[in-house]
């Protein structure tokens, strides 16, 4: 390729409609020669079945390689995750962490079941034991009255929920002060 050539350009302020034509000119006469240097570099990579290795610029297509790369859906369930997991626990009594994610994938759902382990563990609705000597966990049925706070969760026991505070709620609950139009008699005899 041949070296890059400076382009003396004359001040903005100065140019006039002559210098402007013959730098365009000679900025056009550049680029055909690049375009025509690359063709030549094209055609000889196509004799020897080489790739072009350069990296893909703004507004050029994907490769046909490249994997196609989608949005991720939320998935909607019959039963919610904790359900799904204390489920799990009533048919088989005892699951290690690697069996429950095994099921969780197995139903369609995504990512894993560790965060909603983590939360019925400390809601204390099942028991979560490690594994001696091993990774993970064993998980079984939480017993005695956290089992009834368990049964109370799932039939839907204290559904109140406080209401979210906000400035709008706040506008509405606080009432303006009224203020009377003033009167001659309210405004004294002066």
């Amino acid at each position: 390729m041949p070296p890059k050539k400076e382009i003396q350009m004359p001040p903005k302020t100065t140019i006039s409609a002559n210098d402007l034509a013959r730098t365009i000119a000679q900025l056009q006469k550049q680029r055909d020669q690049h375009a025509a240097a690359i063709a030549e570099i094209d055609a000889a990579f196509a004799t020897f079945g080489v790739k072009s290795g350069g990296k893909r610029g703004a507004g050029r297509p994907k490769s046909a390689d490249a994997k196609l790369k989608g949005k991720r859906k939320r998935g909607r369930f019959a039963k919610t995750a904790d359900q799904f997991i204390l489920d799990l626990l009533k048919k088989n009594k005892q699951l290690t962490t690697r069996q429950i994610n095994v099921k969780w994938k197995q139903a369609g759902r995504g990512g894993s079941a560790d965060n909603v382990l983590m939360t019925l563990t400390k809601e204390k609705q099942i028991k979560r034991e490690n594994i001696k000597g091993a990774r993970g966990s064993n998980y079984s049925l939480a017993t005695g009255a956290s089992k009834k706070k368990a049964a109370k969760k799932e039939s839907g026991g204290n559904k109140t929920r406080k209401k979210k505070v906000t400035k709008k709620t706040v506008k509405k609950t606080v009432a303006k002060p009224q203020t009377q139009p003033a009167t001659p008699e309210s405004q004294g005899s002066g």
